[in-house]
C-alpha cells in the first residue's frame, strides 16, 4: 500500500517534469510527442492504479491536470457534499484520497 511519503514524492516529481516539459516548450523543444512524454504517462497511469482505486486515480488525475487555473495558477475549489474545498497541496490531497487506496 502506497504510504503518504511516497505520495506525495510521486506528486512532486509528477509536477517537475511537467515544469521541466514548460521549460523546454519556452526554449521551443516539444517533447509532447516524444516516447519520453508517452513513457514517462504510462509509467505514472501504471502506479496509480496500482495503488489506488478507480475514484482515487480520478481525484488524483483531477489535481494533477484540472485543479489550476490556467492563467493565474491558483488552485480551484472544488465542490465535497455541497461544501466548497479548496485543495492546495498534496497534504490536503492525501487527506481526500488516503481511503482509495488499494
Amino acid at each position: 500500500m502506497i504510504t503518504k511519503e511516497e505520495f506525495i514524492d510521486f506528486i512532486e516529481v509528477h509536477e517537475k517534469f511537467n515544469n521541466d516539459i514548460d521549460l523546454l516548450y519556452d526554449l521551443k523543444i516539444d517533447i509532447i510527442n516524444s516516447f519520453l512524454f508517452e513513457a514517462f504517462g504510462k509509467v505514472c497511469d501504471m502506479l496509480l492504479n496500482a495503488a489506488f482505486t478507480p475514484d482515487g486515480v480520478d481525484w488524483i488525475n483531477w489535481w494533477l491536470y484540472e485543479s489550476k487555473n490556467l492563467y493565474t495558477e491558483e488552485r480551484l475549489p472544488v465542490y465535497i457534499n455541497d461544501e466548497k474545498v479548496l485543495i492546495e497541496t498534496p497534504d490536503e490531497l492525501w487527506e481526500i484520497i488516503k481511503d482509495y487506496r488499494i
